[in-house]
């Protein structure tokens, strides 16, 4: 990929021409430093505009550009773009399964979304992600995804056949605790034939679309899934015949504890049983409770379903824990993210603008880091690549980044460019950046920072004074490429007007 920068300023005369060239890199990644109105936005266009020009001769493919926009101000010509809030009715489902044996499964897809998750400033605790795991490993085997199995995991087109129904009619997927909401937003009436409330197709607009349509057959559980197995967990082990037999066991082994002890306290005081009638009583009293136990434990074995109930029993017997994990599913899902419903970009665009400037600091950081996961497992599914086939474009990088080295962020960087992947991060502050961090993307673009910043620019980038001085916002700009060869080279760049990329 090419995208040309500017005239070289160290030759006025042959005015030589400043191109970025990703065959000619260590790795295709940028970092791009400037401040407010320096001209970040402009840089992408024209990595955005150049990008799409592509050499079919040499193999390559027009790459695909997600732009992720944080503040709404990141207009691209042709791109398609669609606004994320906890309004909309589309999003993505953090649970959908990768099918492939090597690169997807159930364990990955439990483990990346749980790592999402402790990403942020609220991280599970260790009983909560037990907990959480052993709440979608059971979903997804309830819904005939066996974690052991990996021919489970794929869709088959036979999955999703939708039963004969009128055809008028849109079904609608309503939780049983919403189903008054959707009578009170226009939904006619409950099909007991296939369990889902309905409206006419022509009436799916306004409150109804706060329920994607309903999917027949086998599909892959979403957030809201999650949710609802959670709570059904949580009601049948506290409320069934397990949870009454359970505390009626523990009741009858806390009595055999006290007798025990007052045999023993009884023994050690006068070397025999100096008191029977105590002795006694406590007996009857536990003969009592051994009876109820046992009661108890018959009308437990007459309501065995399935077998699992004492392993649920185990799984989810404190009960403060498994509401704290249904809570934070829950302030995930009020997000508005996670639907199941995709988001409506064309289907042919090759710029994705993802605008998320409604979102909260942490919930930005969730759907990015969903979303780079994602991409990062389908590259490598694609196996090696010789050209870039995926841009990730993140202004306010300090957003996103982490210094964690497992972060997926800093695994793109270290490991996307085989892949086809490349990362253009851009932030005002060179300080938001380990020095790991600046040294790792083969080229480095200064656009124009505060003198504040020039002492950490000159150490850690190798820039001399000069350099930083020459930069002017939108006219002059500095970069640095490090080339395959491991040598590195510093342009300094007069900015070339081109007016297509202002409109």
């Amino acid at each position: 990929m090419k995208v040309s920068l500017g005239t070289n300023a160290a030759n006025r005369e042959t005015l030589h021409p400043v191109v970025y060239d990703s065959a000619t890199l260590i790795n295709p990644h940028i970092i791009a430093l400037g401040d407010t109105g320096s001209g970040k936005t402009t840089l992408f266009r024209r990595i955005i505009t150049d990008g799409q020009i592509v050499d079919k001769g040499a193999g390559e493919v027009q790459p695909i550009f997600y732009v992720f926009d944080a503040h709404d101000d990141m207009h691209v010509p042709g791109a398609s773009s669609v606004k994320f809030s906890e309004s909309t009715d589309f999003g993505y489902n953090p649970l959908a399964l990768n099918p492939d044996p090597d690169f997807g499964g159930i364990r990955k897809r439990v483990r990346s979304f749980i790592s999402t998750i402790n990403n942020t400033s609220h991280k599970l605790g260790p009983r909560q992600e037990k907990v959480l795991r052993d709440i979608l490993f059971d979903l997804y085997t309830s819904r005939g995804f066996n974690p052991e199995i990996p021919d489970t995991w794929a869709l088959r087109p036979e999955d999703s056949q939708v039963p004969n129904l009128p055809a008028d009619r849109q079904y609608l997927d309503v939780p049983y605790e919403e189903r008054v909401l959707a009578r009170n937003a226009g939904a006619q009436d409950f099909d007991r034939t296939v369990g889902a409330w309905w409206c006419f197709k022509e009436q799916y607009t306004g409150a109804l679309l706060r329920w994607p349509p309903k999917s027949f057959g086998r599909q892959y559980p979403t957030l809201r899934d999650a949710i609802s197995f959670a709570k059904a967990k949580h009601k049948q082990i506290f409320f069934g015949a397990s949870q009454a037999s359970m505390q009626k066991l523990d009741a009858f082994y806390r009595a055999s504890r006290t007798l025990h002890s007052k045999r023993l306290a009884a023994l050690k005081r006068s070397g025999g049983i100096d008191d029977p009638r105590k002795i006694e009583e406590i007996e009857e009293s536990l003969a009592k409770q051994k009876a109820v136990l046992i009661d108890a434990f018959i009308d437990h074995v007459n309501h065995v379903a399935t077998g699992y109930e004492l392993d649920n029993y185990m799984k989810y017997a404190d009960a403060d824990v498994l509401e704290s994990v249904i809570d934070r599913l829950e302030n995930l899902y009020a997000i508005g993210i996670f639907r199941s419903v995709p988001p409506p970009f064309s289907p042919h665009a090759a710029v994705r603008r993802m605008v998320i400037s409604a979102l909260g600091k942490e919930e930005r950081q969730i759907f990015v880091d969903i979303q780079l996961e994602e991409l990062f497992q389908r590259a490598v599914q694609r196996g090696l690549q010789k050209h870039v086939r995926d841009v990730i474009i993140l202004d306010e990088a300090h957003l996103y980044i982490q210094s964690d080295t497992d972060h997926i962020i800093n695994k793109i960087m270290n490991e996307g460019r085989k892949f086809g992947l490349m990362l253009v991060l851009a932030s005002q502050n060179p300080k938001h950046f380990t020095p790991d961090q600046l040294a790792g993307p083969g080229t480095k673009i200064i656009l124009g920072l505060d003198p504040l910043y020039n002492n950490y620019v000159m150490t850690n980038l190798g820039l001399p004074l000069p350099a930083l001085q020459f930069v002017r916002p939108r006219q002059k700009l500095v970069v640095l490429f490090k080339k395959s060869s491991d040598k590195t080279s510093t342009a300094w760049v007069n900015i070339d007007h081109r007016p297509e990329l202002f409109s």
